[in-house]
């Protein structure tokens, strides 16, 4: 009985280490990925943020670089369906929704960026009145 209780405090233990480890893990590769992208290394900047997303399949954060890394890239209908995925998986990320709107406005739509603006307003992003003061 005493070995079960010891066992069962050193898988808690482990688990706990295991799942800190990956959250520091996840939280590296996000970095790297960003300054890949603000150094014009997309493949690389993907490579990290698709690491990450093979930890978590749901990742908000990896898909949502993921679409910036598009943006960037001028690969508007692949930053588009990086970014309908992101809200997919967390429709209440503000910060995927003042993407999109910049993405809506690259691509000339100001309803749809406005709409999307607003939204990510909503949603806690601050300081949009520069974008959203035409679109009420």
């Amino acid at each position: 009985m005493k070995f079960i209780k010891w066992f069962s405090v050193v898988l808690l233990i482990s688990l706990f280490v295991s799942c800190s480890n990956r959250a520091d893990d996840i939280r590296r590769e996000i970095n790297l990925g960003i300054k890949a992208n603000y150094s014009n290394k997309y493949d690389v900047a993907i490579e990290h943020f698709e690491k990450v997303l093979s930890w978590e399949e749901n990742n908000q954060e990896a898909y949502l670089n993921i679409a910036r890394v598009y943006i960037n890239m001028r690969d508007y209908d692949k930053s588009r369906e990086y970014l309908d995925k992101t809200i997919d998986i967390a429709p209440e990320y503000g910060e995927a929704y003042r993407s999109r709107a910049q993405l809506y406005s690259i691509l000339g739509d100001r309803n749809a960026a406005c709409k999307d603006y607003l939204k990510a307003e909503e949603f806690g992003v601050k300081n949009l009145h520069n974008y959203t003061k035409y679109c009420k």
